[in-house]
């Protein structure tokens, strides 16, 4: 063999050396990298998994609050609303004659300032009476619930010949108005001693000599003992009339 194709020999011989070198050492560098790899998650897992608990939490919290807001928006729409119900849709309806009957059968000689419209136009549709305050509507209510019986669909209109009663109630949102039924169901089992609403939201009390707490617990099943309650100061002493719900609307 010439010297020319010994070195021609000699080269291909070192490529192949280099390669397989190469080859090797990227292996065991890939295989430290990993090992390395898997130690580090190994010792940051756990600390990776209270970051994503953490993390679930705090999006859990803000979606409470934000729905807690929402409710705050919605109640703060209805606080200083009535509902008319049972009152029934006819032609040409005039509803500021129907407020003006309505307040002078409480004891009104005007009625208070308020805007009233009904909520669609069928046969018993309710009828929203929005006051000026939560104050007025909170008296208007107070009148009404010391009469109830007395308030019917001629007392209101003079022209339609019916004694059908009419109910007024409070402008609950959804959420109140469930606990409301919640708490009415407790009432009526003796559970608590009386219920009111508390600038729009349901509160009871447990027994007389306590005082007022807002109403958390939707399952009418708890017993009062175990309701999850928050305390409440300056709450009225009106206990709300169960009767006058029954007719609620569903919201």
């Amino acid at each position: 063999m010439d010297e020319k194709a010994q070195n021609i020999l000699i080269k291909e011989i070192t490529k192949k050396i280099e390669e397989s070198m190469y080859k090797t050492i990227n292996s065991a560098i890939d295989r430290a990298v990993e090992k390395i790899r898997n130690e580090i998650i190994s010792i940051l897992k756990p600390q990776l998994e209270e970051i994503n608990q953490k993390v679930d939490s705090a999006i859990k919290r803000v979606d409470i609050v934000e729905r807690r807001i929402d409710d705050v928006v919605e109640n703060n729409k209805r606080i200083c609303n009535l509902r008319l119900n049972e009152f029934p849709f006819y032609n040409d309806e005039n509803l500021q004659s129907v407020m003006k009957n309505l307040s002078s059968a409480l004891g009104y000689e005007s009625p208070p300032d308020h805007k009233i419209y009904r909520l669609g136009k069928n046969k018993n549709s309710t009828i929203i009476i929005k006051f000026a305050t939560e104050f007025h509507k909170n008296e208007f209510h107070e009148r009404f619930l010391r009469v109830p019986k007395s308030i019917t669909v001629n007392v209101l209109n003079g022209k339609i010949n019916s004694n059908e009663r009419c109910y007024l109630s409070q402008d609950l949102t959804k959420k109140q108005y469930e606990l409301n039924k919640s708490a009415i169901s407790l009432l009526k089992t003796g559970k608590i001693h009386r219920v009111a609403i508390v600038n729009g939201n349901v509160a009871v009390k447990i027994s007389p000599s306590e005082p007022y707490q807002l109403f958390e617990s939707i399952s009418p099943a708890n017993e009062a003992k175990s309701l999850k309650t928050t305390q409440t100061k300056g709450a009225p002493k009106q206990p709300v009339n169960t009767r006058s719900t029954k007719k609620l609307n569903t919201l």
